[in-house]
């Protein structure tokens, strides 16, 4: 298995790990992008910036190759659902990283438990040190949100949803009738080496990823849905 990176700046940690674990890779640039869909390439990981996504995830499917894509997928449903039809037996899979997040998965499993009784909203603070230049800081932490909320199939308890820029900070609480629990991101395990053990071995095994392009289409309808009350 081969693979390929599209991006050097947010693809050097799929290097550093696919390095460790012994897999052929080459990384590549826009400049040299067409290396991605040569026929020794079965995988190809798309890091590059959020814009150049849909143009990439068309040329690796049309090369008949496995796709792994870097939030947000695309920047509309109307590209998701086109992304859609290119499939085919592929993999493909989005880098929704919080759904391989082992503290997270822990933490829906005892809300859907019981733990704090009926869930009756959720509330997500995102800040980052600074904006993106690709996208605005909506369409960089939403998809974080979403992902998670798509997942535990509670969308309509988002009660409130803040990004902004200042110091790095993420907190979720979830909140019941019997008490709340909160979330700030605290793995055990790097949550982007367990999301790329879950490509390699839905590849492997020709298995249908966590976060499919079905769940990648809800996702960004959800942001679009949202953005205008959410955008702070």
């Amino acid at each position: 298995m081969k693979f390929a990176i599209i991006g050097r700046r947010f693809g050097r940690n799929y290097a550093r790990l696919l390095n460790e674990k012994g897999v052929d890779f080459i990384i590549v640039t826009k400049e040299d992008v067409h290396k991605a869909f040569n026929g020794d390439i079965d995988c190809v990981i798309i890091a590059s910036p959020a814009a150049t996504h849909f143009r990439y995830i068309k040329k690796a499917l049309n090369a008949k190759k496995h796709v792994l894509v870097e939030k947000p997928m695309v920047l509309s449903s109307k590209e998701a659902r086109e992304v859609k039809e290119l499939i085919g037996d592929r993999v493909f899979m989005v880098g929704h990283q919080y759904l391989y997040n082992d503290s997270l998965l822990d933490l829906v499993d005892r809300i859907k438990g019981g733990e704090i009784g009926n869930l009756k909203r959720i509330k997500m603070y995102h800040f980052y040190p600074s904006a993106r230049k690709d996208i605005d800081v909506y369409w960089d932490a939403a998809s974080h949100g979403f992902s998670v909320l798509d997942f535990m199939g509670a969308t309509d308890k988002l009660s409130k949803f803040h990004v902004g820029i200042g110091i790095k900070y993420l907190e979720w609480v979830f909140s019941g009738d019997r008490g709340a629990l909160g979330f700030n991101d605290a793995p055990t395990v790097e949550p982007l080496e367990a999301e790329l053990d879950h490509f390699i071995g839905c590849v492997l095994n020709n298995a249908t990823p966590r976060t499919d392009i079905e769940h990648g289409i809800r996702v960004i309808e959800n942001m679009e849905k949202y953005e205008t009350q959410y955008t702070v």
